[in-house]
């Protein structure tokens, strides 16, 4: 992966570069609170409009975290490619979604707790309405 970064720190303005040659997909970052949310656009495959997407993240009471990925509304002349790759989306991210939860399961299995800092307290600041391109 290669970032192309805004003031040299990672945040708004930031570019990644996934994958390689004919397969690169670009990511670019429009917000970004660590440990709350990031608001990105890509394209999900080379060649592709870009699509809006958040990752959205809240600490539970428990100690767990509530994981959220939300898509934006695709532009009307976008809808058919949308409707076109969403299953292969959706399915990707299930299945990503099962190995991360396999891997904590096993992680709680055999971890011993760690000694941690408390982490920030989310600042609650999901999106209530759709952004606009501006």
């Amino acid at each position: 992966m290669v970032e192309n970064t805004a003031n040299g720190r990672r945040g708004a303005g930031t570019q990644n570069h996934c994958m390689h040659r004919k397969d690169a997909i670009i990511e670019d970052i429009l917000a970004w609170r660590p440990f709350d949310h990031i608001i990105l656009t890509t394209p999900q495959v080379p060649g592709a409009p870009k699509i809006l997407m958040s990752y959205a993240f809240a600490g539970l009471a428990d100690g767990g975290a509530h994981f959220e990925v939300r898509f934006a509304k695709p532009k009307p002349k976008d809808v058919p490619f949308f409707e076109r790759i969403w299953p292969n989306v959706q399915g990707k991210f299930a299945g990503e979604f099962e190995t991360l939860r396999a891997l904590l399961a096993e992680q709680a299995k055999s971890a011993a707790p760690a000694d941690e800092p408390p982490l920030p307290v989310s600042h609650e600041r999901f999106l209530t309405q759709p952004l606009r391109a501006r």
